[in-house]
């Protein structure tokens, strides 16, 4: 079977009196390898948008009760036509986890993530982390924090992970907001090598 692909499996009894019996059936879906090459990127183009969409084997949440954020946005970009968008008031957050890395063939401290950022205001902070389990918010150990100096316009953004000494195997994003409301989008996410 491939990864990360919907599948639909129906199922006949042959019957001891001839025939077959009428077909049940279900559906489910395989799950993500970890990734196998490095660099690995994410531009969130050609995926659709929406409230409802998310990258491929990436794990979205938050706990703002009324919409799915992070989503794939297609107002704003740096490259292509989409962004993932980050929205959140100051009690609530948004976490996008990457999907799961072999950390056998890819320690997370040889690595590096690099992005373009663009926040809608002064008081939105993108923390950079590390996770053991990409479901489990309290699994979130934060490497970095950063901010953008201006508003509505995308910066480039990275993050090393060389002094990172835990066991998590997946690299996520988390906003925070210290004031009202305010968006995150980021973009052309690289994760690579340290040089």
């Amino acid at each position: 079977l491939t990864e990360a692909t919907d599948y639909e499996v129906y199922i006949t009894a042959d019957c001891p009196a001839g025939g077959n019996s009428n077909p049940i059936s279900g559906s489910f879906k395989t799950a993500c390898l970890p990734l196998e090459e490095i660099p690995y990127t994410e531009n969130f183009d050609g995926i659709g948008s929406g409230a409802t969409v998310h990258p491929e084997c990436w794990v979205c949440y938050n706990n703002y009760n009324t919409t799915q954020y992070p989503y794939v946005y297609s107002t704003y970009s740096h490259t292509g036509n989409a962004s993932l968008y980050f929205y959140s008031s100051s009690t609530t957050y948004n976490v996008a986890v990457m999907p799961m890395l072999d950390v056998a063939s890819y320690p997370i401290n040889t690595l590096q993530v690099s992005f373009f950022m663009r926040s809608s205001s002064d008081s939105p902070r993108m923390i950079v982390g590390v996770m053991t389990d990409p479901g489990d918010i309290t699994t979130f150990e934060a490497v970095d924090t950063v901010s953008n100096s201006t508003t509505s316009t995308f910066e480039y953004r990275e993050v090393l992970f060389n002094n990172y000494e835990g066991s998590g195997a997946y690299i996520a994003f988390k906003l925070i907001n210290t004031s009202g409301l305010a968006s995150i989008c980021i973009d052309s996410v690289v994760l690579d090598y340290l040089p």
